[in-house]
């Protein structure tokens, strides 16, 4: 059940509707990529204008979530290995992230959105007809989203939370506190104004009470909050606070698996961890 917004909050919350955080041109990027009559080569030319951008892009359709052996060299490779629903993710991430990239803790974070986002999509590929797998790796890398108007919003009050906050706190006690509504609450709306697919939205409004979610997207928001408590079971999360929100047969019940089918997966994770570290580093 959602408390009242704090209102100074709602306000900022409606300035960021318009996505005020986000550059102007990555802002006209959001627009046109919805323009199901605009061409890859009118949206390459745009990314062309900002070279920041363009390396980003080609950098993440190079690094090792997409392990393809040959490298794309050109903007718009990178559109055509990515796709343009990704892509729209990866702008909204990056910008974000950017606005309180120096802030203690949230490379963590930044690591931790590409873990879930790998375990995710290594969960959809076992997993079938549970979740597209692009979905699965963008519903992943934005699973967090909702935290970030938080940082945005007051930095200097979400540091002192972190640090202060006790071990077996859950980050929804103090984001319902402080701002009246949790990450995952604030992550579904946020996704619904930008317009974002359906499972996608759902996914991240309930990855951490899939059996709250419609049926349509309870096994994808399960997946989500699956991915997401595999990746802080095993330190790859925020070091102030690595909590289990639910216990993880929750997930595994809606997804009709039994614990032992998970141990592959995190096996997999655990020798992945030093590929996420490069992969952050390189991207953020």
């Amino acid at each position: 059940m959602e408390t009242k917004v704090n209102p100074s909050f709602q306000v900022f919350l409606e300035t960021l509707s318009v996505l005020p955080a986000i550059s102007p041109l990555s802002n006209k990027l959001f627009t046109i990529i919805d323009d199901p009559n605009v061409s890859i080569a009118v949206i390459g030319s745009l990314i062309a204008e900002d070279p920041g951008l363009a390396s980003r892009l080609i950098t993440v359709a190079n690094s090792p979530f997409y392990p393809f052996s040959e490298k794309v060299s050109t903007i718009r490779g990178a559109l055509v290995r990515l796709g343009l629903v990704t892509v729209r993710g990866i702008l909204l991430t990056t910008s974000l992230f950017d606005r309180v990239k120096h802030q203690p803790g949230v490379f963590e974070l930044w690591k931790h959105s590409l873990g879930v986002s790998r375990v995710a999509k290594n969960l959809s590929l076992r997993l079938e007809g549970v979740m597209n797998p692009d979905e699965a790796t963008l519903s992943g890398l934005l699973h967090d989203i909702g935290k970030l108007p938080f940082l945005i919003f007051k930095p200097q009050r979400m540091e002192s939370i972190w640090k202060g906050l006790p071990r077996s706190g859950k980050d929804s006690d103090w984001e319902l506190e402080e701002f009246g509504l949790s990450h995952d609450q604030l992550g579904g709306r946020l996704l619904t104004q930008w317009k974002f697919p359906e499972v996608i939205r759902d996914s991240i409004r309930w990855h951490h009470r899939p059996e709250k979610c419609p049926v349509k997207s309870r096994r994808s928001s399960a997946l989500v909050g699956l991915a997401d408590t595999i990746c802080r079971g095993v330190g790859i999360g925020h070091a102030d606070f690595p909590y289990l929100d639910a216990p993880i047969g929750a997930f595994l019940d809606v997804l009709e698996m039994r614990g032992e089918e998970i141990v592959p997966v995190i096996q997999e994770v655990v020798g992945d961890r030093d590929m996420i570290e490069m992969a952050s580093r390189e991207i953020f």
